[in-house]
């Protein structure tokens, strides 16, 4: 009679435990537990099965850097019952943070095309941060081209380049004007003379 009633307890468990790693599953995405280290620079939150109701999602801070993505484990437990060593097998379900890499933002460009004398720049206003100028030399003689800020002087040159020949830059812009112009001798002075509107991203 008593190793009936044992048989029967330890059934109801099995049973119970069944139905809430059912539940637990159908939560979906929310859960509840410590976040980890998995090793490989993503996160892990283990869920404990006791219940559809202990779920709770995690933190705002954790999942602005990362996308969360189910996983589960299973786990063997030896249990030492009446004289005999018991395999006990229980799944646990858990989440892990992949780290998301920063979008590649690409350089902002500007097309500077020379001839004499003057200049014509493909923009009239660019975004700071990382540029790239490129001059293209559709006149005669060679030119060069350099781009200062005026309210600081910093100064970025393009060498001297040969006719229908193309040379470029690449450089951080800050917010304010720039001034682009031939500094060969009265290149300036003959209209190889611009500016252009750098603004905040």
């Amino acid at each position: 009679m008593v190793r009936t009633r044992l048989m029967v307890a330890l059934r109801l468990r099995v049973i119970a435990a069944a139905f809430a790693v059912i539940a637990l599953g159908l939560a979906g995405p929310a859960g509840s537990g410590a976040f980890s280290s998995a090793g490989d620079g993503s996160t892990f939150q283990e869920l404990s099965a006791t219940g559809p109701g202990a779920a709770a999602g995690p933190s705002s801070t954790a999942t602005s850097s990362c996308v969360w993505k189910w996983k589960k484990k299973i786990v063997i437990r030896k249990v030492h019952r009446h004289g005999k060593v018991k395999r006990i097998r229980k799944v646990r379900y858990y989440r892990v943070c992949v780290p998301v890499k920063p979008p590649v933002v690409d350089p902002a460009r500007l097309g500077v095309r020379a001839f004499e004398y003057g200049l014509t720049l493909s923009r009239q206003t660019l975004v700071a941060g990382d540029t790239i100028v490129e001059l293209n030399n559709a006149g005669e003689d060679a030119h060069n081209l350099h781009i200062t800020r005026i309210d600081s002087g910093a100064d970025v040159a393009i060498p001297e380049t040969p006719a229908s020949a193309i040379n470029k830059v690449r450089f951080d812009t800050t917010p304010g004007t720039y001034r682009l112009f031939c500094s060969l001798p009265d290149h300036a002075a003959l209209g190889m003379d611009a500016t252009i509107e750098v603004t905040a991203p």
